[in-house]
């Protein structure tokens, strides 16, 4: 009996672990994808959205090589702060690079 109740322990303890795991994988994946809601990528060429880009070509561990349709840049675009876009094509426009 007393077996029973060691091994009974050690499987509920083993679940709360389990299960305390997941909800900390889950929540930092959760944070990631909202961290990527923060950002724009931008042409470093015009300063146009990638949301008027093509892809070329990308790679699970690469960025994506995109084509900007308003100016035919063609490379990796540049991340953005969503606070900062116009800050970054007021400095395109009076000739700051990055």
């Amino acid at each position: 009996m007393e077996l029973l109740k060691v091994v009974v322990m050690i499987a509920i303890i083993a679940v709360i672990l389990a299960l305390i795991g997941w909800y900390i994988f889950f929540r930092k994946t959760r944070s990631k994808d909202v961290m990527r809601w923060l950002y724009i990528s931008l042409c470093p060429n015009c300063g146009d959205s990638s949301k008027n880009s093509e892809i070329l070509w990308g790679h699970q561990f690469a960025r994506p090589v995109k084509r900007c349709v308003r100016c035919k840049y063609e490379g990796i675009f540049v991340d953005v702060d969503l606070n900062q876009v116009e800050d970054f094509q007021k400095n395109l426009k009076h000739g700051i690079k990055i």
